[in-house]
């Protein structure tokens, strides 16, 4: 808006400027002046020649009015790339949610299975400590992935500027 209020401004010293003007005088003589005196007038003032200031200003207006419709488009590319991104991620992340819970529940049974064994007297402490290892492992993953997940709907909710419901 500014942009183009400016842009119009510069036009405008092409077109002439109109004025109207009044004066009253009232003197203490009144004997040679008993009614006062007036002054009214119309007025036009045209530049004819400003030394081409009106035509730079005209020109630096249109740049930067231009200059302001590139960034704006500039703006939304980015805006569209960072929204797009965002929900990619979003994606990955939902993604990676779902193989950590196959993950996490095949630690799971390894564990189960690996005590069972120990239990039975075919499996070692160490087998059993290992397999607790990679559950504790696999938990890890699962909370990280959905940390991830609530980081990447946060960005995603950020690019949109409003809220994402649900959560997981």
């Amino acid at each position: 808006k500014q942009a183009n209020a400016r842009k119009r401004e510069a036009t405008s010293a092409y077109v002439p400027d109109l004025y109207a003007y009044a004066r009253a005088e009232w003197l203490r003589d009144e004997i040679e002046f008993p009614e006062g005196q007036g002054t009214l007038g119309v007025g036009l003032s045209w530049p004819i020649f400003d030394g081409l200031a009106a035509a730079g200003k005209r020109r630096s207006a249109i740049a930067q009015h231009k200059a302001l419709g590139h960034q704006r488009h500039a703006m939304e590319n980015q805006i569209t790339i960072e929204v797009e991104q965002a929900f990619d991620d979003l994606k990955l992340a939902q993604r990676s949610i779902e193989v950590e819970r196959k993950n996490k529940a095949q630690a799971s049974e390894n564990l189960r299975i690996q005590k069972q064994l120990y239990a039975n007297g075919d499996s070692t402490s160490y087998d059993v400590l290992q397999a607790q290892a990679m559950w504790t492992g696999a938990q890890t993953a699962y909370y990280r992935a959905i940390y991830d997940f609530n980081v990447s709907r946060a960005r995603l909710s950020r690019a949109i500027g409003a809220p994402i419901k649900g959560t997981w």
